[in-house]
C-alpha cells in the first residue's frame, strides 16, 4: 500500500493536485483527516508500527498537495 501512495504521488496530475488539496484545506478534508486520524490512534501500537510505511507516504502526500 505504501507503494501504491508514493506511485500515485508520482503520477498526481496538476489539476488532481489541486484538487486534493483544495479538499484537504476544507472543512470536509479536516474533519475526514480528524476522524481517520481518531481511529487510526485507537488502533494496538503494533498495527500503528506496522502501518508506518503507509502514514509516511500519506503525510508526504497531504504536504505535497499543500504546496502552493
Amino acid at each position: 500500500m505504501a507503494q501504491w501512495i508514493a506511485d500515485y504521488r508520482a503520477t498526481i496530475t496538476p489539476d488532481e493536485k489541486q484538487a486534493l488539496g483544495a479538499y484537504v484545506r476544507s472543512d470536509a478534508g479536516h474533519a475526514t483527516l480528524q476522524q481517520a486520524t481518531a481511529q487510526y490512534l485507537q488502533q494496538d501500537a503494533r498495527f500503528r508500527a506496522g502501518t508506518a510505511p503507509v502514514i509516511q507516504e500519506l503525510m508526504t502526500t497531504l504536504a505535497t498537495v499543500n504546496k502552493p
